[in-house]
Formats: structure tokens, C-alpha cells, sequence
């Protein structure tokens, strides 16, 4: 779905799932998915199609 935003609605549904994460918390994206300013939102990139909340 978020294929069809705008970088700008991306970048903040992305950081408003990283702020729902626990620390440790996994984020699963789709395969034609990328966060681009995933540092930015406290995030490690673990694979192609997850991520880890630091902390």
C-alpha cells in the first residue's frame, strides 16, 4: 500500500511505526519496500525486509 504515497507520508508512517516499537521490536516491510531514513528513526537494518528498533 504505501507504494502509492508520497516520501513524505512514507517517512512518517515509518516513523510512527519505529515510535510503536519496543526496543528490540521487529518491523517487517514488503518486498518492494525501503526505508530510507531508517537511522534517522532509530532503527537497524537487519534484511532486505526487516528492521530492529535499537534500544
Amino acid at each position: 500500500v504505501l507504494i502509492y504515497f508520497t516520501e513524505e507520508a512514507k517517512s512518517e508512517v515509518f516513523k510512527k511505526f519505529s515510535e510503536s516499537l519496543k526496543p528490540g521490536g521487529l518491523l517487517f516491510i514488503g518486498s518492494t519496500e525501503q526505508i530510507m531514513n531508517y537511522r534517522d528513526i532509530g532503527l537497524k537494518r537487519e534484511n532486505s525486509f526487516y528492521y530492529r528498533k535499537e534500544g
